[in-house]
């Protein structure tokens, strides 16, 4: 917990509070075994009960006291204080938290910081995979998408079909009837209208 490129009066006073959590810590474990082995109670003494009740209270007002010397460890360095409270809890004590019902909402924010590290952990192996797979697929392909489309589609050929061919005949036949039909010869020149409209009313439809 002590970082050594701090300067010396961060250094020093980290040095201390780290040995303040060793005893808080060993008093609290002592404090525990003394609870785990109490004793059974023999006939009807209760005298070992008393004496023990007796101890226990002063276990008790030790922790108390040393934890309010932690507090005060934070109370009064600032930065001290933001540097502990951003440590990361292990997972173990977390669980040993919970089981022992000690701090369920210290043990509800580590899970939840933990959770967010490996979601976030999680975003950004999918943006590599996709930022992968789009080099894939490019360096496979080699153009665009769009071009690669244009050059599929078949270019389509027009033919003439027979109605085209027989409307350029009919067009045809009346620019020369136009040219060659004398201005002053009006009789003739229907004759030989009503000739050319007979012929193409003849031809058999297709």
């Amino acid at each position: 917990m002590v970082n050594p490129n701090s300067n010396g009066s961060i250094a020093e006073n980290a040095r201390q509070f780290q040995d303040q959590l060793h005893r808080l810590l060993s008093k609290l474990t002592d404090t525990t075994d003394f609870i785990k082995n109490w004793p059974e109670a023999k006939g009807g003494d209760g005298s070992m009960h008393v004496e023990r009740t007796s101890q226990l209270i002063t276990k008790i007002h030790t922790t108390v006291q040393m934890l309010q010397r932690v507090e005060g460890f934070l109370q009064k360095d600032a930065a001290l204080r933001e540097t502990f409270l951003q440590c990361r809890i292990p997972l173990d004590l977390l669980d040993m938290l919970d089981s022992s019902k000690v701090n369920p909402d210290l043990f509800a924010r580590g899970l939840l910081r933990e959770a967010l590290g490996q979601l976030a952990g999680l975003k950004r192996r999918k943006l590599a995979l996709e930022l992968l797979g789009g080099a894939i697929t490019s360096g496979i392909t080699g153009v665009p998408a769009t071009q690669a489309s244009a050059e599929n589609v078949p270019s389509v050929k027009e033919e003439p079909t027979m109605n085209d061919e027989k409307d350029a005949s009919k067009k045809r036949n009346i620019e020369q009837l136009e040219e060659s039909s004398p201005v002053d010869d009006v009789e003739a020149d229907t004759t030989t209208r009503k000739k050319i409209k007979l012929e193409h009313e003849n031809e058999p439809e297709l």
